[in-house]
């Protein structure tokens, strides 16, 4: 059912262009339903654990039905631990396995939502939350198509929450972080080596290290402790 790349263009373009989570949530809801012509969308941010960071942004899903609506993609999500890729019901449960699930049916029976797509937002090896949306029951299953979709989507907004949360706290200054050093800044303070940020991103340990000396110049600091002073500090003032 999507229209090919325009659409799903336009919706990473709109990601691009959100200065605040808040606006990214916003945007990326209706994007959702849109791009996958679902009735409802939502996203999530979520903790370590598991758990919700702050309250899902939710579209076309009535206020009662909120915490249903969560629980029933939560039912995904643990799907989406396993396998790390946006999964939809019918991977997992048979037509008739699904419906019998009560809050499946609770939400099918109030507001007609059936056919979910969940798609995982991964930072650094781990799920920061999700993108989730829904179709009418009587209405086409998601299928390949969405999925890649999905994962498309899914990576460019993970690239734009790690850039708002981390750049307006060292990106203002003189000589603004480049994203990919905006990245090597968030895992150098989160404690990792030089060698684990490649890892991670897939570049040499002497790139990272290449980076870190222009970052060290722009930020004015010299060494990593002071590197996450500044970063700390940046953002407990924000």
């Amino acid at each position: 059912m999507l229209d090919g790349t325009t659409d799903l263009k336009r919706a990473i373009e709109r990601v691009a262009r959100a200065q605040s989570l808040e606006e990214l949530k916003d945007s990326l809801v209706e994007s959702a339903r849109e791009l996958f012509f679902a009735r409802a969308a939502g996203v999530h941010f979520l903790e370590a654990g598991g758990e919700d960071d702050e309250a899902p942004a939710l579209l076309g899903v009535p206020v009662h039905l909120h915490s249903q609506y969560c629980c029933v993609t939560r039912i995904l999500l643990k799907r989406v631990f396993d396998c790390h890729a946006p999964v939809h019901q019918r991977q997992f449960f048979s037509d008739l396995a699904w419906t019998q699930l009560p809050t499946v049916g609770d939400v099918r029976a109030a507001a007609g939502l059936y056919h979910y797509l969940v798609s995982p937002l991964i930072r650094h090896g781990a799920i920061g939350g999700m993108i989730s949306t829904a179709r009418h029951y009587n209405e086409q299953p998601f299928g390949e198509r969405e999925l890649s979709a999905a994962a498309a989507l899914s990576a460019h907004v993970t690239e734009r929450v790690s850039a708002l949360r981390w750049h307006p706290h060292l990106g203002e200054v003189p000589g603004r972080l480049t994203p990919r050093e905006g990245q090597i800044v968030e895992l150098v303070v989160e404690g990792l080596t030089n060698a684990e940020v490649g890892t991670v991103l897939c570049i040499s340990e002497n790139t990272v290290k290449v980076a870190l000396k222009k970052v060290f110049r722009k930020l004015e600091v010299s060494s990593r402790t002071e590197l996450a002073t500044r970063a700390w500090s940046s953002a407990k003032t924000e």
